[in-house]
């Protein structure tokens, strides 16, 4: 196959999908338009994103169900001082281990010392 070839075979695939992700006729064959899903690169579903607001409410909730020092510690695991300064790219990953905080009662990777105890 001609480099001519695999450029417009490529080119071709890629606007299949991108009519597909659209929603508009004559998407990815074998799939009715609209039905390919957004996936990360290991095919998995992507997490769904947050919102500040989201975010400020789980954290309030990690620090009354669980500790200051909890939420602290998991706004610095996500690259931040402050709830403030936690960018937005980081809402979901954040939102994610908060969840999971809450459910187990304690914060992965946090030492006793680091929770005040």
């Amino acid at each position: 196959m001609s480099l001519e070839e695999r450029i417009e075979s490529n080119t071709t695939a890629l606007n299949d999908l991108t009519k597909a992700i659209l929603g508009k006729p004559g998407g990815v064959a074998g799939k009715p338009a609209g039905a390919v899903k957004a996936n990360g690169a290991n095919g998995a579903a992507t997490t769904p994103k947050r919102t500040a607001e989201e975010v400020m409410a789980i954290a309030v909730k990690v620090k009354n169900d669980i500790s200051k020092e909890a939420a602290q510690f998991l706004i610095a695991k996500h690259g931040a001082a402050s709830l403030k300064a936690l960018k937005p790219a980081a809402f979901a990953a954040f939102h994610a281990d908060c969840e999971t905080a809450l459910e187990s009662g304690e914060v992965e990777g946090m030492t006793d010392e680091e929770d005040g105890l």
